[in-house]
């Protein structure tokens, strides 16, 4: 077997080396049930052992510092980082530079693979690879793993549902207004504790002036001229905050590698991780649900492993 490697996008409040030790030191356990009992976690295989050798797994840190949640800080040292603290078009399109860059000092990379909010900026980095390049250009990966995603974000205010009014923003603002803003009610969070990030507008605002260069736009690799350039005119035109999100009810695009999608019957996030296969290649889709909730139980790692091993075994 061709040695694969595995680029590993971390979730909100964690890091790269957080997120290397639960996969490869430890079964990742649902750690808020180990709280409740008061128990300390057995020692299990560790989620790692269960792939296959060929496998070579790089762990990428996120961008900005964030609050933990305290399953995470009880347990393990900061810095505790995020892709974005909540999932703003400018916010994302700084994501995606982080990613592509890292790509290409130290890729290539065979395959994706995030957890959470790392598993939602991976599919709209797969999405927008799609949207923005002729069908002829070949994909970024070969093979993508979500691991209890919710749905991803545009990076471009031309895709996706308008979602500034469930972030507490007026809905209807110029450059989206051909964007459907009403989105299906079973994909609204309620508030609790996963959807703080759904439900708080980024603080701050974009400058003012425009502060990019042609050097950051090549971050793109000229697929994002467009995308580009609404940016520019949004800072223009003095607009705070954008939030398109993906949907294949409103975006006529599928990602057309394999992918795995495993999420728990009673996560919070289920519906978006059920929702996002609808943007990838039916045909190619693999999927794995739980009996858990927002984590990768250590009772069902097998069977998980099982899932990811199918997906890239028809690499």
């Amino acid at each position: 077997m061709t040695r694969l490697r595995v680029l590993c996008l971390h979730g909100m409040g964690a890091n790269s080396r957080i997120f290397k030790e639960q996969f490869c030191k430890l079964t990742i356990i649902p750690i808020p049930k180990i709280l409740e009992n008061n128990v300390s976690p057995e020692p299990t295989a560790p989620v790692r052992s269960l792939l296959s050798s060929e496998y070579i797994f790089t762990f990428l840190d996120g961008l900005e510092t964030c609050t933990p949640p305290s399953e995470i800080s009880d347990f393990y040292a900061g810095p505790y980082l995020c892709w974005y603290k909540s999932p703003c078009a400018h916010k994302v399109a700084q994501a995606h530079k982080r990613i592509l860059a890292f790509m290409r000092s130290e890729g290539p990379f065979d395959v994706i693979l995030g957890f959470s909010q790392g598993a939602s900026i991976a599919a709209s980095l797969l999405v927008h690879h799609q949207l923005d390049n002729p069908p002829s250009t070949p994909p970024l990966f070969r093979a993508a793993i979500f691991i209890c995603s919710p749905l991803p974000f545009s990076r471009c205010l031309s895709y996706g549902y308008n979602t500034r009014g469930y972030f507490g923003l007026r809905a209807t603002i110029k450059g989206v207004e051909s964007r459907p803003a009403k989105v299906p009610d079973y994909l609204i969070p309620q508030d609790n504790e996963y959807f703080d990030y759904f439900l708080k507008p980024e603080i701050g605002h974009w400058p003012e002036s425009d502060s990019s260069t042609e050097e950051d736009d090549d971050d793109y690799d000229n697929q994002d001229r467009f995308c580009s350039t609404v940016h520019k005119g949004c800072r223009k035109l003095g607009v705070t905050l954008y939030y398109q999100m993906f949907h294949a009810s409103v975006d006529d695009v599928q990602i057309p590698i394999p992918t795995a999608h495993i999420y728990g019957r009673s996560d919070p996030w289920r519906p978006h991780s059920v929702d996002l296969i609808g943007l990838c290649d039916i045909g190619k889709v693999r999927t794995y649900q739980h009996d858990g909730g927002h984590e990768i139980p250590r009772d069902e790692s097998e069977e998980i492993c099982d899932t990811i091993e199918s997906t890239l075994s028809t690499l």
